[in-house]
């Protein structure tokens, strides 16, 4: 059902960082090696082990800015330049993109 991030086998990996204001940043996420990494502006904010990868969720319900559960607040902002990659890349390799 709906609940806890815990009841739904999930770990956000925000490291408790609530990005606001109106200033546009740049945000990535990478999978790879077994390790989730956020990237904000280019610093790795922080990586965590992670169990799946992207080929793992193809097909699944992928969702920019919102949830498949009605008890996660939607993204209240804008997306610009959306990638994706099929494999996890370098932390120079996203300071270029």
């Amino acid at each position: 059902g709906e609940g806890s991030t815990e009841e739904r086998n999930e770990d956000p990996a925000t490291n408790g960082t609530v990005l606001s204001g109106t200033d546009s940043r740049h945000v990535s996420i990478t999978l790879g090696s077994g390790t989730a990494a956020l990237y904000v502006d280019g610093s790795l904010l922080t990586d965590d082990p992670y169990s799946l990868t992207p080929k793992d969720v193809v097909g699944a319900n992928m969702f920019l800015g919102e949830s498949q559960y009605s008890v996660d607040a939607e993204f209240d902002g804008r997306l610009d330049e959306v990638a994706g990659f099929d494999r996890a890349l370098s932390a120079t390799e996203l300071a270029d993109n």
